[in-house]
């Protein structure tokens, strides 16, 4: 009986670092969704950095090329903002939030 919980705890051990290494790939989860927290927070450059992510999963992502769009208008940069919301636009032609951007 105690030779069978031994090979189990051993078991387990093994997968440890396997299920850390999936995790530490899966990337932290959702990039849109942080995204759109850190536009709330006004963190602009990190948004950057998680919709570039997000495009990077899913090209088709239109909210992630708003949400740059969005980040570059908040940060002075609005021939960057204009070609994302545009990219936006293409994916989303209902977007109102790029049509702004946009301006």
């Amino acid at each position: 009986m105690f030779g069978n919980s031994l090979a189990k705890a051993s078991l387990s051990l093994l997968a440890l670092p396997f299920c850390v290494i999936f995790l530490s790939s899966c990337g932290g989860g959702d990039p849109v969704a942080s995204g759109k927290k850190h536009l709330e927070e006004k963190q602009y450059e990190a948004a950057l950095g998680d919709f570039n992510r997000a495009i990077e999963k899913d090209p088709n992502q239109y909210y992630a090329y708003f949400g740059i769009a969005y980040a570059y208008a908040n940060t002075n940069r609005q021939p960057l903002a204009i070609n994302f919301a545009n990219k936006a636009l293409t994916l989303n032609p209902q977007d109102d939030g790029s049509y702004f951007v946009r301006g």
